[in-house]
This record gives C-alpha cells, structure tokens and sequence, in this order.
C-alpha cells in the first residue's frame, strides 16, 4: 500500500498540519502550560483501540516536530499496515508539552 507522503508533497503536508494546530491549539493549550514544566520530558505510546489500518503516519511525525523538533518520532508500524487492538502505532519522546 502507498503512503500519503506519495499523493502529497511534504510542504503540503505541513501546510496542513500548521493549519489545524492553528484552530485546534491557537496560541497554546492553558491548562499544560499551567501544569506541566517546560523542562519535563516523556515518552508516549499510542496504540490502536481497535482493528484497522494505518494512514497518516507522515502527518503524526509533523505534528510533533511542528510542536518541538526536539522530539523523537518513532513509527512500530508502516502506513497500510493492519492493527489489532492495543498495538503500538508509534513512539514519541520528548517535552512533555509537545508531546500532550
């Protein structure tokens, strides 16, 4: 199966990442800039809750480095591939506030 990364161009990909951030995070999120330190850093896993298939890995990774490019992003599962429930899509670490 082919990627999205092949239908479309790195700078539309990020185009469309900074969009969304934009309406979704504005100006940042109050509550995580309240409660966690900008010096605390983390790991996080994100699963699958159920069966499917994974597309979108190349906007995940963006996200994150739009957020810190600091963070290490590390897809445990291609785009196209099938996943059952609990499976680890990927791995990011980092600062805690990227990563929330």
């Amino acid at each position: 199966m082919r990627s999205l990364a092949e239908f479309m161009s790195r700078d539309g990909i990020s185009l469309m990442v900074r969009q969304a951030l934009a309406e979704d995070v504005g100006p940042g999120d109050i509550t995580t800039e309240a409660c966690i330190s900008p010096e605390a850093v983390d790991l996080a896993l994100i699963r699958a809750k159920g069966e499917g298939v994974i597309a979108g890995l190349d906007f995940a990774r963006e996200v994150f480095f739009q957020l810190d490019q600091q963070v290490a992003f590390e897809p445990h599962i291609r785009d196209g591939g099938h996943v059952s429930p609990g499976d680890v899509v990927c791995r990011a670490s980092g600062r805690s506030r990227a990563l929330l």
